[in-house]
This record gives structure tokens, C-alpha cells and sequence, in this order.
């Protein structure tokens, strides 16, 4: 009987103990709508390298066109690796498939493009200049645009488990939905004032996921049509951010352009 006094009370105070350091262990308060939303704004402004995934679909009557890119971006000064494949098929049943592998030194103005087996170096063009100035600043266009800050504290839900926070939003104001399409569209080769006048969305969906307080990705889902007659499906993910702060353009590809 003495014994199992003392396994009762061994137990009763190993469950105290439990109790209490339990206690001890403060549970963290979820994060509001704001505070998810300015951690977004926050990171995506500050983003310096990320992996993209862009997948643009195009169908004009019976032509329609897949282009599928992914790239990397960053290091200093800023280096992008790109690898696109693109398919289209005209009316008559014709196909045609073309597939890039590209890597772009910004700073010394230089693309190599492996073709046949060969890294091929060329300047780029004043053009081509300004498409990946544009490309590599999308993360931080985003983080810094006001209106797409309002339209997520507007639009937004937020969901969470644990210290995972996934933000969503439908982006409904047409103005900013069509720079973020054309953010990641940048092959449409279309100006402002053309995408004003001859641009109509239907849906602009964004997905954000922090994570310990951290953005670990965001991405971009939409649908729209240029001049009433072409449609056009888009779907682009930035993820791995700051993963490649140290990327540079291998050494025997620079070797091989210069032989």
C-alpha cells in the first residue's frame, strides 16, 4: 500500500511538472490580415533572386500557342538562366515547337544560347534590355505598388495552420490586374496604351505562402482577352526566394562563347 502511495504521488507530481512547463511555453498569436499582408509587401519588394515558373496559353480562333518558361534570377551584378519551350498550332493542323536555353549576364549586356550542342554569345539588344530589366524587377514592382497593396487588404482571405500562412485574393481592379499580367507577359510585345485600350480580364487570382513570418512563394493565375478575339490563360509562381543570391553563369559556357 506504502508503494503505490508513492507511485500515485510520483505520478501526480510528473504530472504537475508536465502542467506546468506547458504553461510556461506561450502559444504565439495568430498573425492578422495586415500583418500577413505587409510581411508579403515586405519580402516581395526586398526579393534578390527566385526561382519562376511561367506558363502562357494563347488561342486565336483555331491557332493556339503554349509557351512554357522557367528561370532563375540573381547574384551580383544580376545573371538569369532561362529555359523556354513553346509549341503552336495553326488552323490547318501545323505544328511548330521551338525549345531556348539561355543564360543573360546584365552586366556585361551578353546572352549565350546553346544551340547545336554549342553556347552561342551575342549582345543584346537595347530591346532585350529593358524586357529583362523588367522581368527581374517584378518581384519588387509588386511589393511596392500601392494600389496591388490596397486591392490585397480589400480582396484578401488568410488562412492558417500553425505559423503557415496562405494569403489569397481576386484581383478585381483592371488596371492592376493587367500589369500583373503583363509583369509576367512580357513576349506579348505589347505597349501600355495597346493593353489600356484592348485588354479585358475576366480573373487575376493571387497566392501568397509565408512561412515563419517569412514569403516563401507567390503566384499568379489569370484569364483575358486582347481584342475580343484573343484568349489568353496565365498561370506564373515565384518560389525559392533568395535561394540564388550566389548564381553565375558557369564558367565553360563563358569559355565556350569566347572560343
Amino acid at each position: 500500500m506504502k508503494f503505490k502511495k508513492l507511485i500515485i504521488a510520483a505520478l501526480a507530481t510528473l504530472g504537475l511538472t508536465s502542467i506546468a512547463l506547458t504553461s510556461s511555453q506561450p502559444v504565439a498569436a495568430a498573425l492578422s490580415k495586415n500583418k500577413v499582408i505587409k510581411i508579403a509587401k515586405k519580402d516581395l519588394s526586398k526579393v534578390t533572386s527566385a526561382k519562376a515558373n511561367i506558363n502562357l496559353k494563347l488561342k486565336y480562333n483555331k491557332n493556339t500557342a503554349n509557351f512554357q518558361t522557367t528561370g532563375i534570377f540573381g547574384g551580383k551584378p544580376m545573371v538569369i538562366h532561362l529555359i523556354s519551350s513553346s509549341n503552336s498550332q495553326a488552323d490547318n493542323g501545323k505544328t511548330t515547337n521551338n525549345n531556348v536555353n539561355q543564360w543573360i549576364d546584365s552586366a556585361q549586356n551578353q546572352s549565350y544560347t546553346l544551340q547545336d550542342n554549342a553556347w552561342e554569345p551575342k549582345a543584346l539588344t537595347q530591346t532585350e534590355q529593358q524586357q529583362f530589366a523588367q522581368i527581374k524587377n517584378i518581384p519588387k514592382k509588386l511589393g511596392s505598388n500601392a494600389n496591388f497593396t490596397k486591392q490585397l487588404t480589400k480582396q484578401a482571405k488568410v488562412k492558417h495552420t500553425g505559423s503557415t500562412y496562405t494569403l489569397t485574393a481576386n484581383i478585381t481592379n483592371q488596371k492592376i490586374a493587367k500589369q500583373l499580367i503583363t509583369s509576367f507577359a512580357k513576349g506579348l510585345n505589347l505597349n501600355d496604351k495597346q493593353l489600356a485600350k484592348s485588354l479585358k480580364v475576366q480573373k487575376v487570382n493571387v497566392k501568397m505562402i509565408i512561412k515563419q513570418q517569412k514569403l516563401t512563394s507567390c503566384q499568379l493565375q489569370a484569364k483575358a482577352t486582347y481584342n475580343k478575339s484573343l484568349a489568353l490563360n496565365l498561370k506564373a509562381d515565384l518560389t525559392k526566394l533568395g535561394a540564388y543570391n550566389q548564381l553565375t553563369i558557369p564558367s565553360n559556357i563563358i569559355n565556350a562563347g569566347n572560343n
